[in-house]
């Protein structure tokens, strides 16, 4: 699935979410626990179980006034939301997230959440909204000294509108990559965008452009 994918790529991992593949053992009676549990049984496609953990370590955070238990709870809720193509209940429980993350000072989680917001508006077709909450997405990285992870960000958002057949914008963007000034950060993600716009030419039979890109 294209979204597990995204993920990877921001290599963002709550603290407290399971690393280990196997069901948590209980320690205690905490926030924590329960997001572990319901990442564990999101991974599993148990999104029942998945959806009451994540409620359950947003009840104990909320009882404990924990904001990050409370983040990572509504995080946790959207993903298993996007798994489950309920966009509109992802949204929702993203912009609960954002609306904690927007009262402590910014960090890559604003960032992950404003991008996953891009992505489901990208799945309603609502490519405005989407730009919006890139660019937001972007402005955070800016303000947490990660420019060039802006870059990185912009490329997969190209394969998202690859995703859904908007070929025209994935293709302007990947040009806009292909031609960043050459660095040694730049330079891997370039050629990603010069093999994506080969495979597009070779889909659209323009064998010269296509060969150019990908040689």
């Amino acid at each position: 699935m294209m979204f597990k994918n995204v993920m990877l790529f921001l290599f963002f991992t709550f603290s407290v979410f399971s690393q280990s593949g196997k069901e948590p053992v209980y320690k205690n009676d905490s926030a924590s626990y329960y997001i572990q549990k319901s990442v564990f049984f999101e991974k599993n496609g148990d999104f029942q179980k998945a959806n009451y953990n994540a409620n359950k370590a947003i009840f104990l955070g909320q009882k404990t006034k924990n904001k990050t238990a409370i983040i990572d709870g509504y995080f946790t809720l959207s993903v298993i939301h996007i798994d489950l193509k309920k966009y509109d209940n992802a949204i929702e429980n993203l912009l609960r997230t954002v609306s904690i993350l927007n009262t402590i000072p910014q960090s890559s989680k604003l960032a992950l959440a404003y991008y996953n917001l891009g992505l489901c508006y990208i799945k309603k077709n609502d490519f405005s909204t989407a730009e919006d909450y890139f660019n937001k997405t972007n402005a955070v990285y800016e303000s947490i000294d990660l420019p060039s992870v802006a870059n990185r960000v912009n490329f997969e958002k190209a394969l998202l509108y690859l995703d859904e057949k908007k070929v025209a914008i994935a293709e302007k963007i990947f040009l806009e990559i292909a031609h960043l000034p050459d660095t040694v950060d730049s330079f891997k993600l370039q050629s990603e965008a010069f093999y994506q716009l080969g495979k597009i030419k070779e889909i659209q039979k323009e064998n010269t452009l296509a060969l150019n890109y990908l040689n």
